[in-house]
């Protein structure tokens, strides 16, 4: 008979593996979590493609070739290797200048709405003022015996006054923020080129990289070729074991072939860490020019549309007016032909 000893164990594993799968569920989610973190920071700061270097490498028609020469694929996985490392590095750094950029551009934007918002106070007081005045002078006509019509003329004569003067805030506030705007765009390109010379530096190891694995494979291809020139002009016993396969033989039966297959893939190879770094330091000159494009474009709609709301509501204001001058030479025309 079991004792309750052995009993208790007899759960405790089912419940123990259980844990640990809960546990590694929990690691797993934490893992791809970080990595998404990283993608969408490595977006931002335009070098999430950096890995697509080595995808496009591996899966080079020329490297497929080339690996047949002994040597040759284990001086391609040291290069991706150093290219990892670096890239690495290059990403550590430029995630963490982008943070400077987003808090940057956070500010930046902070203050914006705030000034926008004090512009838009500013503006919304004065109309109170004007429609508080023109409540004031019409409740006065509401008298019959009231009938000082110069009050209104004056009041359709403010608006003109007022018009101006709302637009003449408007657009001081427009001046004022195109040399914001100019002074945030020093900041941001102070910023993105330190990202840029992140990249430039990281990429001179890079292409370091590439060159010495240019000159590695050369030694490897051309000491390959001479060693199976000497074996094809020996003569060697017909019992002998071959040192090549079949496939080995074939490619490496054209010299100049195989020094072409060379050639075009230490090209590609250096083309593709070029065309990165190109890339992506044009990805960060354009999200410059793009977001403050993309500014200046918000600021005059906003521009454009207070100027119209302005104008609009000034027309409706001399309208009311209008309608009260109306209303009160009707009524006076009234009381004279009355008397």
């Amino acid at each position: 008979m079991k004792n309750k000893l052995e009993e208790k164990d007899e759960f405790k594993g089912p419940m123990q593996t259980r844990q640990q799968e809960i546990k590694q569920m929990e690691e797993t989610d934490k893992l791809n979590k970080d990595k998404a973190d990283q993608l969408k920071k490595l977006k931002e700061a335009k070098a999430d493609t950096l890995d697509n270097v080595i995808t496009e490498i591996l899966n080079d028609q020329d490297y497929e070739r080339l690996r047949v020469i002994k040597g040759c694929e284990n001086e391609v996985q040291k290069f991706i290797f150093k290219f990892q490392e670096n890239g690495n590095d290059l990403k550590t750094e430029i995630i963490r200048q982008n943070e400077v950029k987003v808090e940057l551009i956070k500010r930046y934007m902070a203050d914006l709405e705030q000034r926008i918002g004090e512009n838009e106070s500013e503006t919304k007081k004065e109309i109170e003022i004007f429609q508080k005045k023109m409540k004031n002078t019409f409740r006065k006509f509401e008298n019959p015996d009231y009938d000082n019509d110069q009050e209104l003329y004056d009041l359709r004569d403010d608006t003109d006054v007022l018009e101006t003067k709302l637009i003449d805030t408007e657009m001081q506030f427009v001046q004022m923020e195109d040399e914001g705007i100019k002074d945030f765009k020093f900041k941001l390109d102070d910023c993105i080129a330190a990202m840029i010379k992140i990249v430039n530096d990281a990429f001179e190891k890079l292409k370091a990289d590439a060159t010495k694995l240019k000159t590695d494979l050369s030694k490897i291809t051309t000491d390959e070729l001479d060693k199976y020139q000497e074996y094809t002009s020996a003569e060697n016993p017909p019992d002998m074991d071959k040192p090549y396969t079949e496939e080995e033989e074939y490619f490496l039966d054209n010299r100049e072939g195989v020094l072409s297959v060379y050639s075009q893939f230490i090209e590609n190879v250096e083309g593709k860490v070029f065309k990165k770094e190109t890339e992506i330091t044009e990805a960060l000159t354009k999200f410059v020019t793009d977001f403050i494009s993309d500014l200046m474009e918000k600021q005059y709609e906003r521009n454009r549309r207070n100027v119209n709301n302005i104008i609009n509501l000034v027309a409706k204001l001399k309208e009311q007016i209008e309608k009260q001058l109306i209303q009160t030479n009707d009524r006076d025309d009234d009381q004279y032909s009355n008397k």
